[in-house]
């Protein structure tokens, strides 16, 4: 699919039924939170996803919902294919991006450098929404914070270190305090700790 000859698609066929889809950036931006939501997996996570996306009314049943996600997902990924995906690379971009805590720099960005107010506009089709992310100017403030938190400090000369040590820190992508309380009891259980006063 390429952005520049294709129509970008406001609905998705499944089991031949061409069904549409909230296509709008919001949609796909809740979507990614959702995935990143801890206490949702496998079948909740499926249906709240379908409910989120479809504009449909029993359309999408247990027996073609493997389908939905299939192409749901296609969908949030651009119409890009799928790239060999494993826990280090999903970890780095975790940490280099959040739409969450970002949300004023993204906002500001997009104001400044488009002249779009996302407060204001009704309806900006995803695909188009993530073209203009990834075309901010590297002198934006959002991809200002992705460059910083990229970077290695350990390929750093020894002298530029601790200042990006201590920049990095600043722009940190905070953790929800429950994931934190897990990875903590996580961590205890692997190491045979003491779990007084963690349950």
């Amino acid at each position: 699919m390429n952005i520049l000859l294709n129509k970008l698609p406001t609905t998705l066929t499944i089991e031949g039924v061409e069904i549409a889809i909230d296509s709008d950036f919001r949609t796909s931006i809740m979507f990614e939170q959702m995935l990143k939501d801890k206490t949702l997996i496998g079948e909740e996570l499926s249906i709240k996803a379908i409910n989120l996306f479809y504009k449909c009314d029993g359309l999408i049943s247990e027996s073609n919902s493997s389908e939905a996600i299939e192409k749901l997902m296609w969908f949030y990924r651009c119409g890009k294919e799928l790239k060999k995906a494993n826990e280090e690379t999903e970890r780095i971009h975790d940490e280099i991006c959040s739409y969450e805590h970002d949300a004023d720099d993204i906002y500001s960005d997009f104001l400044d450098q488009y002249g779009i107010d996302l407060q204001e506009i009704d309806y900006l089709h995803w695909w188009k929404f993530s073209a203009m992310f990834n075309g901010l100017s590297k002198d934006s403030n959002m991809k200002n914070k992705i460059s910083i938190r990229a970077t290695d400090i350990n390929k750093l000369p020894v002298e530029q270190r601790e200042y990006y040590k201590k920049l990095k820190k600043a722009y940190e992508i905070p953790h929800n305090e429950d994931e934190e309380e897990i990875d903590e009891l996580d961590l205890a259980l692997m190491n045979g700790g003491d779990l007084t006063g963690m349950i």
